[in-house]
Protein backbone atom coordinates (compact mmCIF):
# COMPACT_ATOMS: atom_id res chain seq x y z
CA UNK A 1 0.00 0.00 0.00
CA UNK A 2 2.59 2.79 1.07
CA UNK A 3 4.48 1.84 -2.35
CA UNK A 4 1.51 2.36 -4.31
CA UNK A 5 0.86 5.63 -3.10
CA UNK A 6 4.79 6.32 -3.28
CA UNK A 7 5.03 5.20 -6.95
CA UNK A 8 1.31 7.85 -7.51
CA UNK A 9 3.80 10.77 -5.84
CA UNK A 10 6.30 9.97 -8.24
CA UNK A 11 3.94 10.29 -11.02
CA UNK A 12 2.53 13.48 -9.65
CA UNK A 13 5.97 15.33 -9.12
CA UNK A 14 6.65 13.83 -13.34
CA UNK A 15 3.54 15.23 -14.37
CA UNK A 16 4.22 18.58 -12.83
CA UNK A 17 7.78 18.98 -13.40
CA UNK A 18 6.38 17.85 -17.46
CA UNK A 19 3.79 21.43 -17.39
CA UNK A 20 7.22 23.29 -15.97
CA UNK A 21 8.58 22.42 -19.24
CA UNK A 22 5.42 23.03 -20.90
CA UNK A 23 4.30 26.06 -19.58
CA UNK A 24 5.07 29.57 -21.47
CA UNK A 25 4.24 32.78 -20.37
CA UNK A 26 0.36 34.45 -21.14
CA UNK A 27 -0.26 38.25 -21.71
CA UNK A 28 2.54 40.21 -20.23
CA UNK A 29 5.78 39.23 -21.82
CA UNK A 30 7.90 40.63 -19.56
CA UNK A 31 6.86 37.97 -16.74
CA UNK A 32 8.12 34.34 -15.83
CA UNK A 33 6.39 31.12 -15.75
CA UNK A 34 5.55 30.90 -12.60
CA UNK A 35 2.45 32.46 -12.50
CA UNK A 36 0.94 30.41 -15.68
CA UNK A 37 2.26 27.25 -13.94
CA UNK A 38 0.32 28.17 -10.76
CA UNK A 39 -2.91 28.74 -12.20
CA UNK A 40 -3.23 25.91 -14.48
CA UNK A 41 -1.88 23.81 -11.63
CA UNK A 42 -4.73 25.21 -9.47
CA UNK A 43 -7.26 24.55 -11.93
CA UNK A 44 -6.00 21.23 -12.82
CA UNK A 45 -6.26 20.20 -8.92
CA UNK A 46 -8.61 22.37 -7.34
CA UNK A 47 -10.71 20.25 -5.02
CA UNK A 48 -9.29 17.21 -5.84
CA UNK A 49 -7.71 14.47 -4.43
CA UNK A 50 -4.39 13.92 -6.32
CA UNK A 51 -3.63 9.91 -4.71
CA UNK A 52 -7.20 9.06 -6.44
CA UNK A 53 -6.17 10.21 -10.11
CA UNK A 54 -3.77 9.16 -13.32
CA UNK A 55 -1.46 10.72 -14.41
CA UNK A 56 -3.23 11.35 -17.74
CA UNK A 57 -5.69 13.29 -15.60
CA UNK A 58 -3.39 15.86 -14.21
CA UNK A 59 -1.17 16.34 -17.28
CA UNK A 60 -3.15 18.83 -18.81
CA UNK A 61 -2.70 19.73 -22.56
CA UNK A 62 -0.39 22.85 -22.91
CA UNK A 63 -0.11 25.14 -25.89
CA UNK A 64 2.47 28.10 -26.00
CA UNK A 65 0.40 30.84 -25.45
CA UNK A 66 1.93 34.18 -27.20
CA UNK A 67 -0.02 37.65 -29.01
CA UNK A 68 0.81 35.65 -32.36
CA UNK A 69 -0.49 31.99 -30.98
CA UNK A 70 -3.47 33.72 -30.34
CA UNK A 71 -4.05 35.37 -32.99
CA UNK A 72 -6.79 33.00 -35.04
CA UNK A 73 -8.54 32.90 -31.57
CA UNK A 74 -8.58 36.81 -31.97
CA UNK A 75 -9.41 36.66 -35.44
CA UNK A 76 -12.10 34.89 -34.87
CA UNK A 77 -13.60 37.23 -31.94
CA UNK A 78 -13.18 39.98 -34.30
CA UNK A 79 -15.22 38.20 -37.04
CA UNK A 80 -18.01 37.41 -34.59
CA UNK A 81 -17.69 41.10 -33.65
CA UNK A 82 -18.62 42.29 -36.86
CA UNK A 83 -21.25 39.32 -37.04
CA UNK A 84 -23.35 40.58 -33.27
CA UNK A 85 -22.62 44.52 -34.48
CA UNK A 86 -24.90 44.18 -37.30
CA UNK A 87 -27.48 44.08 -34.35
CA UNK A 88 -26.53 47.80 -33.32
CA UNK A 89 -28.63 50.97 -34.26
CA UNK A 90 -25.26 52.48 -35.81
CA UNK A 91 -24.89 49.55 -38.11
CA UNK A 92 -25.25 51.81 -41.27
CA UNK A 93 -26.39 49.00 -43.45
CA UNK A 94 -30.01 48.79 -41.82
CA UNK A 95 -32.33 52.16 -41.58
CA UNK A 96 -33.19 51.44 -37.48
CA UNK A 97 -35.38 53.78 -35.73
CA UNK A 98 -33.57 54.03 -32.19
CA UNK A 99 -35.15 53.98 -29.18
CA UNK A 100 -34.75 55.06 -25.05
CA UNK A 101 -31.51 56.35 -24.21
CA UNK A 102 -29.89 55.05 -27.64
CA UNK A 103 -31.94 57.56 -29.78
CA UNK A 104 -30.19 60.07 -27.53
CA UNK A 105 -26.62 58.61 -27.70
CA UNK A 106 -26.89 58.68 -31.27
CA UNK A 107 -28.07 62.20 -31.70
CA UNK A 108 -25.10 63.54 -28.82
CA UNK A 109 -22.63 62.75 -32.23
CA UNK A 110 -25.08 64.70 -34.68
CA UNK A 111 -25.86 67.88 -32.67
CA UNK A 112 -22.29 68.27 -31.36
CA UNK A 113 -21.00 68.29 -35.07
CA UNK A 114 -23.68 70.71 -35.11
CA UNK A 115 -22.42 72.94 -32.21
CA UNK A 116 -24.60 71.74 -29.40
CA UNK A 117 -22.26 70.67 -26.31
CA UNK A 118 -22.92 67.97 -23.86
CA UNK A 119 -23.93 68.76 -20.53
CA UNK A 120 -25.11 72.41 -20.98
CA UNK A 121 -27.40 71.73 -24.21
CA UNK A 122 -27.72 67.98 -24.01
CA UNK A 123 -28.08 66.38 -20.88
CA UNK A 124 -27.12 62.89 -19.73
CA UNK A 125 -25.06 61.21 -17.02
CA UNK A 126 -22.33 58.98 -19.31
CA UNK A 127 -18.73 60.32 -19.14
CA UNK A 128 -17.67 63.32 -21.28
CA UNK A 129 -15.10 60.62 -23.39
CA UNK A 130 -18.54 58.85 -24.37
CA UNK A 131 -19.83 62.05 -26.26
CA UNK A 132 -16.36 62.74 -27.91
CA UNK A 133 -16.82 59.25 -29.21
CA UNK A 134 -19.46 59.91 -30.54
CA UNK A 135 -19.11 63.46 -32.16
CA UNK A 136 -15.92 61.64 -33.90
CA UNK A 137 -18.20 58.70 -34.86
CA UNK A 138 -20.59 61.21 -36.53
CA UNK A 139 -18.00 63.31 -38.24
CA UNK A 140 -18.57 62.23 -41.90
CA UNK A 141 -22.45 62.74 -41.79
CA UNK A 142 -22.81 59.28 -41.05
CA UNK A 143 -22.56 56.34 -38.21
CA UNK A 144 -20.23 53.99 -40.22
CA UNK A 145 -17.45 55.39 -37.76
CA UNK A 146 -19.32 55.30 -34.56
CA UNK A 147 -20.35 51.53 -35.70
CA UNK A 148 -16.68 50.62 -36.51
CA UNK A 149 -15.99 52.37 -33.63
CA UNK A 150 -18.61 49.48 -31.39
CA UNK A 151 -16.68 46.63 -33.17
CA UNK A 152 -13.31 47.75 -31.69
CA UNK A 153 -14.81 48.01 -28.50
CA UNK A 154 -16.55 44.67 -28.70
CA UNK A 155 -13.56 42.96 -29.99
CA UNK A 156 -11.60 44.40 -27.46
CA UNK A 157 -13.82 43.28 -24.81
CA UNK A 158 -13.63 40.04 -26.42
CA UNK A 159 -9.93 39.86 -26.21
CA UNK A 160 -9.71 40.79 -22.76
CA UNK A 161 -12.11 38.23 -21.95
CA UNK A 162 -10.33 35.36 -23.41
CA UNK A 163 -6.56 36.27 -22.37
CA UNK A 164 -8.11 36.11 -18.79
CA UNK A 165 -9.96 33.13 -19.35
CA UNK A 166 -6.52 31.55 -21.64
CA UNK A 167 -4.27 32.48 -18.35
CA UNK A 168 -6.81 31.39 -15.79
CA UNK A 169 -7.70 27.49 -17.75
CA UNK A 170 -4.88 27.35 -20.54
CA UNK A 171 -7.35 25.81 -22.36
CA UNK A 172 -8.10 28.30 -26.04
CA UNK A 173 -11.15 26.33 -27.33
CA UNK A 174 -12.76 26.90 -24.04
CA UNK A 175 -11.70 30.62 -23.91
CA UNK A 176 -12.78 31.22 -27.40
CA UNK A 177 -16.70 30.12 -26.41
CA UNK A 178 -16.93 31.86 -23.25
CA UNK A 179 -15.14 35.17 -24.66
CA UNK A 180 -17.60 34.59 -27.81
CA UNK A 181 -20.08 34.00 -24.96
CA UNK A 182 -19.31 37.38 -23.22
CA UNK A 183 -19.41 39.51 -26.29
CA UNK A 184 -22.66 37.69 -26.83
CA UNK A 185 -24.41 38.93 -23.61
CA UNK A 186 -22.48 42.73 -24.40
CA UNK A 187 -24.47 43.00 -27.26
CA UNK A 188 -27.66 41.46 -26.17
CA UNK A 189 -27.48 43.56 -22.87
CA UNK A 190 -26.44 46.98 -24.62
CA UNK A 191 -29.46 46.84 -26.30
CA UNK A 192 -28.21 48.79 -29.63
CA UNK A 193 -24.52 49.39 -28.54
CA UNK A 194 -24.05 53.09 -28.32
CA UNK A 195 -24.05 53.08 -24.21
CA UNK A 196 -20.93 54.88 -22.44
CA UNK A 197 -20.70 51.10 -20.37
CA UNK A 198 -20.25 49.39 -23.21
CA UNK A 199 -17.52 51.55 -24.42
CA UNK A 200 -15.82 51.22 -20.36
CA UNK A 201 -15.89 47.72 -20.37
CA UNK A 202 -12.82 46.52 -22.67
CA UNK A 203 -10.96 48.68 -20.02
CA UNK A 204 -12.35 47.99 -17.15
CA UNK A 205 -11.83 44.05 -17.35
CA UNK A 206 -8.67 44.72 -18.43
CA UNK A 207 -7.94 46.30 -14.90
CA UNK A 208 -10.01 42.97 -12.81
CA UNK A 209 -7.24 41.02 -14.96
CA UNK A 210 -3.90 43.31 -13.42
CA UNK A 211 -5.74 42.50 -10.18
CA UNK A 212 -6.75 38.73 -10.79
CA UNK A 213 -3.08 37.73 -11.49
CA UNK A 214 -1.55 40.24 -8.55
CA UNK A 215 -3.50 38.59 -6.20
CA UNK A 216 -2.61 34.98 -7.44
CA UNK A 217 0.79 35.90 -7.48
CA UNK A 218 2.26 38.93 -6.79
CA UNK A 219 5.97 38.24 -8.94
CA UNK A 220 4.13 37.38 -12.24
CA UNK A 221 2.71 41.13 -12.12
CA UNK A 222 5.72 43.89 -13.35
CA UNK A 223 4.96 47.25 -11.16
CA UNK A 224 5.34 49.29 -14.20
CA UNK A 225 1.58 47.78 -15.00
CA UNK A 226 -0.08 49.74 -12.91
CA UNK A 227 1.03 52.24 -14.96
CA UNK A 228 -1.59 50.77 -17.41
CA UNK A 229 -3.67 49.67 -14.27
CA UNK A 230 -4.72 53.55 -13.76
CA UNK A 231 -4.53 54.69 -17.68
CA UNK A 232 -7.11 51.83 -17.73
CA UNK A 233 -8.80 52.95 -14.81
CA UNK A 234 -9.30 56.66 -15.93
CA UNK A 235 -10.35 55.63 -19.25
CA UNK A 236 -13.30 53.65 -17.71
CA UNK A 237 -14.68 55.70 -15.65
CA UNK A 238 -14.42 58.76 -17.74
CA UNK A 239 -17.26 56.28 -20.06
CA UNK A 240 -18.73 55.15 -17.37
CA UNK A 241 -18.22 57.06 -13.62
CA UNK A 242 -19.31 53.80 -11.59
CA UNK A 243 -16.78 51.99 -12.82
CA UNK A 244 -13.89 53.93 -10.88
CA UNK A 245 -15.12 51.93 -7.90
CA UNK A 246 -13.24 48.77 -9.13
CA UNK A 247 -10.25 50.38 -9.36
CA UNK A 248 -11.17 52.45 -5.94
CA UNK A 249 -11.40 48.78 -4.50
CA UNK A 250 -8.32 47.25 -6.81
CA UNK A 251 -6.14 50.03 -4.48
CA UNK A 252 -7.86 48.88 -1.42
CA UNK A 253 -6.99 45.74 -2.41
CA UNK A 254 -3.19 46.10 -3.26
CA UNK A 255 -2.57 48.08 0.34
CA UNK A 256 -3.69 45.70 2.72
CA UNK A 257 -1.76 42.80 0.16
CA UNK A 258 1.42 44.80 0.32
CA UNK A 259 0.77 44.92 4.06
CA UNK A 260 0.76 41.64 4.61
CA UNK A 261 3.31 40.22 2.63
CA UNK A 262 5.25 43.59 4.04
CA UNK A 263 6.23 45.06 0.41
CA UNK A 264 5.69 48.56 1.44
CA UNK A 265 8.49 49.92 -0.92
CA UNK A 266 7.06 47.61 -3.81
CA UNK A 267 3.57 48.99 -2.45
CA UNK A 268 4.41 52.95 -2.28
CA UNK A 269 5.96 52.74 -6.42
CA UNK A 270 2.91 50.38 -7.15
CA UNK A 271 0.69 53.47 -5.89
CA UNK A 272 3.09 56.03 -7.46
CA UNK A 273 2.49 54.21 -10.73
CA UNK A 274 -1.15 53.51 -10.57
CA UNK A 275 -1.80 57.55 -9.50
CA UNK A 276 0.70 58.50 -12.28
CA UNK A 277 -1.39 56.59 -15.05
CA UNK A 278 -4.28 57.64 -13.58
CA UNK A 279 -3.93 61.32 -13.83
CA UNK A 280 -1.73 60.94 -17.31
CA UNK A 281 -5.56 60.67 -18.93
CA UNK A 282 -7.36 62.80 -16.59
CA UNK A 283 -5.46 65.74 -17.05
CA UNK A 284 -5.38 65.37 -20.75
CA UNK A 285 -9.61 65.20 -20.14
CA UNK A 286 -9.63 67.89 -17.98
CA UNK A 287 -8.33 70.52 -20.37
CA UNK A 288 -10.77 68.95 -22.77
CA UNK A 289 -13.90 69.64 -20.51
CA UNK A 290 -12.17 73.39 -19.49
CA UNK A 291 -11.35 74.22 -23.20
CA UNK A 292 -15.04 72.95 -23.93
CA UNK A 293 -16.45 74.67 -20.76
CA UNK A 294 -18.03 71.89 -19.52
CA UNK A 295 -16.07 70.78 -16.56
CA UNK A 296 -18.77 71.86 -13.83
CA UNK A 297 -21.34 70.59 -15.71
CA UNK A 298 -19.77 67.22 -15.97
CA UNK A 299 -19.14 66.70 -12.79
CA UNK A 300 -22.85 67.47 -11.77
CA UNK A 301 -24.57 65.15 -14.29
CA UNK A 302 -22.02 62.51 -14.67
CA UNK A 303 -21.57 62.01 -10.62
CA UNK A 304 -23.59 63.90 -8.51
CA UNK A 305 -27.04 63.69 -9.48
CA UNK A 306 -26.54 59.95 -10.52
CA UNK A 307 -25.26 59.13 -6.55
CA UNK A 308 -27.46 61.83 -4.89
CA UNK A 309 -30.99 61.25 -6.93
CA UNK A 310 -31.92 57.22 -6.78
CA UNK A 311 -35.11 56.14 -7.98
CA UNK A 312 -36.31 54.44 -4.83
CA UNK A 313 -39.38 53.22 -5.86
CA UNK A 314 -41.60 50.63 -7.46
CA UNK A 315 -40.25 51.50 -10.96
CA UNK A 316 -36.67 51.37 -9.78
CA UNK A 317 -37.53 47.63 -7.98
CA UNK A 318 -38.86 47.17 -11.43
CA UNK A 319 -35.53 48.28 -13.01
CA UNK A 320 -33.68 45.76 -10.52
CA UNK A 321 -36.19 43.04 -11.85
CA UNK A 322 -35.51 43.33 -15.76
CA UNK A 323 -31.51 43.71 -14.67
CA UNK A 324 -31.06 40.36 -12.82
CA UNK A 325 -33.96 38.80 -15.90
CA UNK A 326 -30.49 40.09 -17.92
CA UNK A 327 -27.80 39.00 -16.31
CA UNK A 328 -29.59 35.57 -15.28
CA UNK A 329 -30.37 35.43 -19.01
CA UNK A 330 -26.99 35.70 -20.32
CA UNK A 331 -25.60 33.62 -17.82
CA UNK A 332 -23.75 35.80 -15.57
CA UNK A 333 -26.21 35.75 -12.41
CA UNK A 334 -24.85 31.95 -12.44
CA UNK A 335 -21.03 33.25 -12.52
CA UNK A 336 -21.72 35.19 -9.70
CA UNK A 337 -23.32 32.63 -7.86
CA UNK A 338 -20.68 29.83 -9.08
CA UNK A 339 -17.98 32.39 -7.58
CA UNK A 340 -19.84 31.74 -3.92
CA UNK A 341 -18.29 28.24 -4.31
CA UNK A 342 -14.87 29.71 -5.46
CA UNK A 343 -14.79 32.49 -2.78
CA UNK A 344 -15.06 29.82 -0.50
CA UNK A 345 -12.19 26.89 -2.00
CA UNK A 346 -10.16 29.27 -3.63
CA UNK A 347 -7.14 30.53 -2.68
CA UNK A 348 -7.32 34.22 -2.39
CA UNK A 349 -11.05 34.24 -0.78
CA UNK A 350 -11.01 37.84 0.66
CA UNK A 351 -10.09 39.15 -2.81
CA UNK A 352 -13.12 36.72 -4.57
CA UNK A 353 -15.09 37.76 -1.87
CA UNK A 354 -15.35 41.77 -2.00
CA UNK A 355 -15.79 41.24 -5.74
CA UNK A 356 -19.00 39.23 -5.75
CA UNK A 357 -20.20 41.88 -2.60
CA UNK A 358 -19.54 44.76 -4.68
CA UNK A 359 -20.54 43.62 -8.00
CA UNK A 360 -24.20 42.71 -6.96
CA UNK A 361 -24.36 46.02 -4.60
CA UNK A 362 -23.60 47.89 -8.49
CA UNK A 363 -25.97 46.49 -10.15
CA UNK A 364 -28.63 47.05 -7.18
CA UNK A 365 -27.23 51.24 -7.39
CA UNK A 366 -27.72 50.85 -11.29
CA UNK A 367 -31.26 49.93 -11.32
CA UNK A 368 -31.74 52.47 -8.61
CA UNK A 369 -30.68 55.30 -11.02
CA UNK A 370 -33.03 57.61 -12.49
CA UNK A 371 -31.48 57.19 -15.36
CA UNK A 372 -31.52 53.50 -15.91
CA UNK A 373 -31.36 51.92 -19.31
CA UNK A 374 -30.99 48.24 -19.29
CA UNK A 375 -27.34 48.30 -20.42
CA UNK A 376 -26.35 49.47 -16.75
CA UNK A 377 -26.97 45.60 -15.92
CA UNK A 378 -23.59 44.93 -17.36
CA UNK A 379 -21.73 46.62 -14.37
CA UNK A 380 -21.69 43.27 -13.08
CA UNK A 381 -19.82 41.85 -15.64
CA UNK A 382 -15.81 43.05 -14.55
CA UNK A 383 -17.05 41.89 -10.76
CA UNK A 384 -18.16 38.14 -11.94
CA UNK A 385 -16.06 37.59 -15.25
CA UNK A 386 -13.06 35.50 -13.31
CA UNK A 387 -15.82 33.07 -12.38
CA UNK A 388 -18.11 32.50 -15.58
CA UNK A 389 -15.46 29.51 -16.14
CA UNK A 390 -16.42 27.52 -12.70
CA UNK A 391 -19.51 25.76 -13.64
CA UNK A 392 -18.03 24.09 -17.33
CA UNK A 393 -17.30 20.59 -16.73
CA UNK A 394 -13.99 19.63 -15.37
CA UNK A 395 -13.22 17.16 -17.57
CA UNK A 396 -13.00 19.80 -20.48
CA UNK A 397 -9.66 21.01 -17.96
CA UNK A 398 -8.86 17.36 -18.57
CA UNK A 399 -9.04 17.29 -22.13
CA UNK A 400 -8.46 18.78 -25.35
CA UNK A 401 -11.36 19.83 -26.90
CA UNK A 402 -12.38 21.20 -30.59
CA UNK A 403 -14.04 24.53 -30.69
CA UNK A 404 -17.34 22.61 -31.91
CA UNK A 405 -16.95 20.13 -28.25
CA UNK A 406 -15.78 23.33 -26.30
CA UNK A 407 -19.12 24.85 -27.37
CA UNK A 408 -21.58 21.77 -26.90
CA UNK A 409 -20.31 21.19 -23.41
CA UNK A 410 -20.05 25.18 -22.39
CA UNK A 411 -23.91 25.42 -23.45
CA UNK A 412 -25.01 21.84 -21.86
CA UNK A 413 -22.80 23.33 -18.78
CA UNK A 414 -24.37 26.94 -18.76
CA UNK A 415 -27.78 25.11 -18.93
CA UNK A 416 -28.55 26.90 -22.42
CA UNK A 417 -28.19 30.28 -21.53
CA UNK A 418 -25.97 31.54 -24.35
CA UNK A 419 -28.65 29.99 -26.54
CA UNK A 420 -31.05 32.09 -24.80
CA UNK A 421 -29.18 35.37 -24.93
CA UNK A 422 -28.62 34.83 -28.80
CA UNK A 423 -32.56 34.14 -28.93
CA UNK A 424 -32.87 36.99 -27.06
CA UNK A 425 -30.90 39.67 -29.53
CA UNK A 426 -32.13 38.55 -32.22
CA UNK A 427 -35.56 38.40 -31.33
CA UNK A 428 -35.51 42.13 -29.00
CA UNK A 429 -34.85 44.33 -32.17
CA UNK A 430 -38.09 42.85 -34.22
CA UNK A 431 -40.27 42.72 -30.61
CA UNK A 432 -38.81 46.49 -29.93
CA UNK A 433 -40.09 47.64 -33.55
CA UNK A 434 -43.16 45.56 -33.07
CA UNK A 435 -44.47 47.05 -29.66
CA UNK A 436 -43.07 50.52 -30.85
CA UNK A 437 -44.19 50.64 -34.30
CA UNK A 438 -47.18 53.09 -33.81
CA UNK A 439 -44.59 55.86 -32.24
CA UNK A 440 -41.74 55.12 -34.45
CA UNK A 441 -43.75 55.72 -37.16
CA UNK A 442 -44.42 59.13 -36.19
CA UNK A 443 -41.32 60.12 -35.53
CA UNK A 444 -40.24 59.24 -39.49
CA UNK A 445 -43.27 61.63 -40.23
CA UNK A 446 -42.64 64.11 -38.26
CA UNK A 447 -38.93 64.16 -39.22
CA UNK A 448 -39.88 63.95 -42.89
CA UNK A 449 -42.27 66.98 -42.62
CA UNK A 450 -39.80 69.04 -40.63
CA UNK A 451 -36.74 68.17 -42.86
CA UNK A 452 -39.54 69.34 -45.80
CA UNK A 453 -40.28 72.73 -44.53
CA UNK A 454 -36.87 73.75 -42.72
CA UNK A 455 -33.32 74.35 -44.24
CA UNK A 456 -30.35 72.78 -42.29
CA UNK A 457 -29.55 76.43 -41.27
CA UNK A 458 -33.20 76.10 -39.20
CA UNK A 459 -33.15 75.02 -35.47
CA UNK A 460 -35.70 72.19 -34.70
CA UNK A 461 -36.49 71.53 -30.89
CA UNK A 462 -37.82 68.26 -30.20
CA UNK A 463 -39.69 67.92 -26.08
CA UNK A 464 -39.27 64.49 -26.23
CA UNK A 465 -37.12 61.64 -24.16
CA UNK A 466 -36.06 60.51 -27.31
CA UNK A 467 -34.42 62.65 -29.59
CA UNK A 468 -34.53 60.30 -32.87
CA UNK A 469 -36.77 63.40 -34.83
CA UNK A 470 -33.83 66.05 -34.71
CA UNK A 471 -31.81 62.62 -35.80
CA UNK A 472 -33.87 61.45 -39.09
CA UNK A 473 -34.15 65.15 -39.55
CA UNK A 474 -30.84 66.14 -40.04
CA UNK A 475 -31.63 69.44 -37.62
CA UNK A 476 -30.09 70.62 -34.40
CA UNK A 477 -30.98 72.16 -31.55
CA UNK A 478 -29.21 74.52 -28.17
CA UNK A 479 -32.35 73.28 -26.13
CA UNK A 480 -33.14 69.43 -25.10
CA UNK A 481 -35.45 69.06 -22.49
CA UNK A 482 -33.96 67.62 -18.89
CA UNK A 483 -34.75 64.49 -17.59
CA UNK A 484 -37.30 65.18 -14.45
CA UNK A 485 -35.16 64.36 -11.43
CA UNK A 486 -32.40 67.07 -12.76
CA UNK A 487 -33.09 70.58 -10.35
CA UNK A 488 -35.95 73.02 -11.00
CA UNK A 489 -33.22 75.68 -12.37
CA UNK A 490 -32.47 73.04 -15.28
CA UNK A 491 -36.61 72.99 -16.17
CA UNK A 492 -36.95 76.34 -15.54
CA UNK A 493 -34.92 77.91 -17.83
CA UNK A 494 -36.11 75.95 -21.01
CA UNK A 495 -39.07 78.17 -21.82
CA UNK A 496 -36.45 81.18 -22.13
CA UNK A 497 -33.90 78.92 -24.09
CA UNK A 498 -36.67 77.96 -26.46
CA UNK A 499 -37.81 81.61 -27.14
CA UNK A 500 -34.06 82.91 -27.44
CA UNK A 501 -33.08 80.08 -30.08
CA UNK A 502 -35.99 80.96 -31.95
CA UNK A 503 -36.19 77.89 -33.47
CA UNK A 504 -38.39 77.01 -36.40
CA UNK A 505 -40.45 74.13 -35.24
CA UNK A 506 -40.72 72.99 -31.67
CA UNK A 507 -42.77 69.19 -31.65
CA UNK A 508 -43.70 68.04 -28.38
CA UNK A 509 -44.54 64.35 -27.24
CA UNK A 510 -47.99 64.50 -26.10
CA UNK A 511 -46.95 62.46 -23.03
CA UNK A 512 -45.01 65.10 -21.89
CA UNK A 513 -46.65 67.49 -18.92
CA UNK A 514 -45.42 70.48 -20.11
CA UNK A 515 -45.26 73.61 -17.13
CA UNK A 516 -47.68 76.35 -17.45
CA UNK A 517 -44.82 78.78 -18.62
CA UNK A 518 -43.46 76.80 -20.92
CA UNK A 519 -47.49 76.25 -22.42
CA UNK A 520 -48.04 80.30 -22.08
CA UNK A 521 -44.33 81.02 -23.97
CA UNK A 522 -45.50 78.43 -27.21
CA UNK A 523 -48.97 79.73 -27.47
CA UNK A 524 -47.63 83.55 -27.59
CA UNK A 525 -44.46 82.72 -30.01
CA UNK A 526 -45.94 80.09 -31.88
CA UNK A 527 -48.40 78.19 -33.60
CA UNK A 528 -50.06 74.84 -33.88
CA UNK A 529 -49.69 73.20 -36.84
CA UNK A 530 -52.62 70.43 -37.80
CA UNK A 531 -50.09 67.52 -38.31
CA UNK A 532 -53.05 65.17 -37.25
CA UNK A 533 -50.67 63.15 -35.14
CA UNK A 534 -51.31 61.33 -32.21
CA UNK A 535 -48.02 61.31 -30.97
CA UNK A 536 -47.11 64.11 -31.61
CA UNK A 537 -47.53 68.12 -31.61
CA UNK A 538 -45.55 70.58 -33.89
CA UNK A 539 -45.51 74.61 -33.29
CA UNK A 540 -43.75 76.95 -36.08
CA UNK A 541 -42.69 80.19 -35.11
CA UNK A 542 -45.18 83.40 -36.10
Amino acid sequence: MDENNENKKMTYRRSTRHLDKKFHKVGFESEDNDFQHQLSRKALTHDTDFDEESENERELPISRSSFFSNSFSHLQLLIFSVILSLTFYSCPFFNRVATGSAAVNLYAGFGMNHGVTPYNELFGSSGPLFYLVNQIGAATGSTLILWLCEIIVLWGSGVMAFDIIQEMLNKKSLSTVIAASTMLAIAGISLGGDQGIVFALPFALYGVRVLNRYFIDDKAVKDEVFILFGISGALASLFFPLFLVIWVIGALGLFGRNISLRNFGRGFYQLLAGVFGFLLVFSVAGYYTLTTQIFFPTIEQAVILPFTHLNVSASGAINLAISLLLVLLFGLLSSWFYGFYYAANGSHRIWSGVLLFVGILSLIFVSFMQSYSPAFALVILPFSFMFIGLHVDREMLRQRSSFGEALSKYIRAAAILPVLGLIFLVAYPVADTMLNSSYISSERAVAAYVKKQSTSSDQVTVLSNSLEINRLARRASDVTLPPSYYPASYNQAVSINISTAKSKYVVVDNKLDLSDSLKSMLSSNYKNVKFGDTHFKIYQIK
